[in-house]
């Protein structure tokens, strides 16, 4: 059995957009991910290698070296975050392993996508795991 595998990338250059998104913004694209990883049966690291910011961090179970060599999808705000969700959804619904970089919303309220929002109790554990020991 093959396990699927999502990989978030924080990229220090875009070729979407002239500035990557914040840090910030990127963990808010992780707990988005972490969601769809949840309920498309995948597994989520973030790639360790891909920002000099993660030399900071301790490590954790949760990152990963650069293992995947296919590219690397930019869903960012350089296009609406519907338009991000969709897409998101559709790289999920593949069936198939990927890396990406994004900064989505997380939480959809009455068919709207929205910037914050509840965050369940294995959602937050992750991300503590990864921000543990700066």
């Amino acid at each position: 059995m093959n396990t699927l595998v999502c990989i978030h990338k924080y990229l220090t250059k875009c070729n979407t957009k002239g500035q990557p998104p914040g840090f910030a913004d990127f963990l808010r694209g992780t707990i988005a991910l972490y969601n769809y990883s949840k309920k498309y049966g995948y597994t989520l690291y973030i790639d360790k290698n891909s920002h000099p910011i993660f030399t900071y961090f301790a490590s954790c179970n949760h990152y990963t070296e650069s293992i995947y060599t296919n590219d690397v999808h930019e869903l960012i705000d350089s296009i609406p975050y519907s338009i991000i969700d969709l897409k998101l959804k559709a790289l999920f619904e593949s069936n198939i392993s990927f890396s990406v970089f994004t900064n989505s919303f997380y939480t959809n309220e009455n068919n709207t996508l929205v910037n914050f929002g509840d965050i369940t109790s294995d959602c937050r554990e992750y991300i503590m795991s990864i921000l543990n020991n700066m």
